[in-house]
């Protein structure tokens, strides 16, 4: 697929005339597909080259890959849908769901005294993480690990007045689900995310106040705290009748490097009645 813009207008600096060509263009061999995108435009002086493949995934069999600027999803508490420059990976054996990430999550952003930036300085943040599930007939479990930090000689020139400050995160996640019978279904997940909010602070921490199993990822002092994040569903269905109810709580400050924005500090309980008629094709829920 393509798609083409112009745009005319009467700018000082550049040509009056812009336009953008971008598509879709997937190459497949046997089992193997190599999809990605592009885009090329007339206004080339602020890319390194006109020419630019935003993304590729190349597949084959029961693996898939990303790479170049991509996006990919854990859980809404872990890695949440952020692009970031670098690779991911997808393996797909069986019953299992294997997936990993590694690169930049956030690209350096310098001090420039013209414009006087500092609200949007911004430290070279890496990352990476993995993800491994496994689902058979209606039960599975999925655990998830992810580690951030921002590289803290990024950025050669800090104003005295900038709040910016180096971070590292380390986030765990158990996700469950399983079944009661062939009525009941049930879900649950918990998140743990201990956040060093400033690295350049020399106080060590207790690491007998996290989890041993995480010590030796995480880079703390007395800046670093721990949230948490649950949430817990159960659903009953009975022929065209079904009811649900799920819990939620986020707390307060809940962050994670590997997102762009959380919801945090709420707890909520959501109740889901639904019934279907007519065979199905016409179903009516409510949420309270």
């Amino acid at each position: 697929s393509a798609n083409s813009n112009q745009v005319y207008g009467k700018p000082l600096s550049r040509d009056p005339f812009a336009w953008v060509v971008g598509g879709n263009v997937t190459f497949s061999l046997l089992d193997f597909s190599m999809p990605f995108t592009f885009s090329y435009t007339n206004q080339g002086g602020s890319f390194t080259q006109p020419f630019n493949i935003t993304a590729l995934h190349p597949t084959y069999k029961k693996v898939k890959a990303h790479v170049g600027i991509v996006s990919m999803s854990f859980s809404p508490y872990t890695l949440a849908g952020l692009n970031f420059a670098g690779g991911g990976l997808e393996y797909t054996p069986g019953k299992w769901k294997i997936q990993g990430f590694g690169g930049r999550l956030k690209k350096q952003v310098a001090f420039i005294p013209e414009i006087n930036n500092i609200e949007t300085m911004a430290y070279r943040r890496w990352g990476g993480g993995i993800s491994i599930g496994y689902e058979d007939k209606g039960y599975g479990a999925t655990f998830i690990l992810l580690k951030a930090a921002d590289q803290r000689t990024s950025l050669s020139t800090i104003p005295n007045s900038a709040t910016i400050t180096p971070m590292d995160n380390i986030v765990a996640s158990l996700a469950l689900k399983g079944k009661i019978g062939k009525s009941v279904s049930m879900t649950a997940e918990y998140a743990s995310s201990i956040l060093t909010r400033n690295t350049e602070l020399t106080e060590q921490i207790d690491r007998k106040t996290y989890a041993k199993t995480m010590s030796p990822l995480v880079n703390g002092n007395q800046s670093t705290i721990a949230f948490g994040a649950f949430n817990g569903s159960i659903n009953y269905q009975y022929k065209v009748f079904s009811v649900g109810a799920k819990y939620e709580r986020i707390d307060p400050g809940y962050t994670t490097l590997g997102g762009m924005y959380f919801n945090n500090d709420l707890e909520n309980i959501t109740l889901t009645p639904a019934i279907a008629l007519f065979k199905g094709k016409l179903d009516r829920k409510s949420v309270v």
